[in-house]
């Protein structure tokens, strides 16, 4: 005669019911080493990313336009995106730079140049003979801060700028104050954006300092504006 087993009280049925193999299932997987084998975000990512790498090289030969895979296609297209990407990223630096230096530099004197109206004058002319446009404006705008300067038609200050120049001489001489807004413009130009002056160009800013010089100034410095120039200066 066959006995069966005395079930005690804790210990579980030998044939659970759907739901309670369910839950024995739940509570096994919700224990620590099964949750620490599971795939972290970081893993899904990864798998995903490969699988992706991996469906580009596998995918089937002349599906794309010319005969080319749909995989070198998309390898292509991603090499020109990168590319269009850096050029943006470049052209954005490099006109940061230079705006940032068109406005922290742009003075019409560097450190030590003390070059008289004469020679400044004779700078332009030599450079007008090579054929270098933007450094013969830039010399011959110089020739006119200085000549203002030294009557004490303007002020001229370390870090003065040509808008500066442009703005103390425009006062003095108000019919020319579109000319010299002009030839501050060439000046900053020419000197700071490394952009091309033409021969006009020139000639408008030589024949502007030629003007100036024969001028008398509508209004001069005062002893005393000038005293106040200086000392801010």
């Amino acid at each position: 005669m066959k006995y069966l087993p005395v079930l005690h009280g804790d210990t579980p049925p030998l044939d659970p019911s759907g739901d309670e193999a369910q839950q024995w299932v739940l509570e096994e997987l919700a224990k620590q080493d099964y949750q620490a084998a599971k795939p972290t975000l970081w893993d899904r990512i990864s798998k995903a990313f490969l699988d992706w790498l991996d469906s580009l090289f596998s995918a089937p030969e002349g599906t794309g336009p010319f005969g080319l895979s749909v995989s070198w296609l998309t390898i292509v297209l991603l090499v020109l995106l990168l590319v269009g990407i850096l050029f943006l990223i470049f052209r954005f630096v490099g006109t940061a730079a230079k705006s940032s230096l068109a406005q922290a530099d742009a003075v019409v004197f560097l450190d030590g140049d003390e070059r008289s109206v004469r020679e400044l004058r004779a700078a332009a002319k030599a450079a007008t003979d090579r054929g270098d446009f933007a450094l013969a404006a830039s010399e011959q705008f110089r020739a006119i801060a200085r000549s203002l300067g030294d009557r004490t038609v303007i002020v001229l200050r370390p870090g003065s700028t040509a808008h500066h120049v442009e703005f103390q001489a425009a006062k003095a001489f108000p019919s020319d104050a579109r000319a010299l807004a002009t030839a501050a413009s060439v000046f900053d130009r020419a000197r700071y954006f490394d952009k091309p002056v033409t021969e006009p160009e020139w000639r408008a800013v030589a024949e502007l300092d030629t003007r100036l010089e024969s001028l008398a100034p509508s209004e001069k410095l005062s002893m005393d504006e000038l005293a106040a120039q200086v000392t801010r200066a």
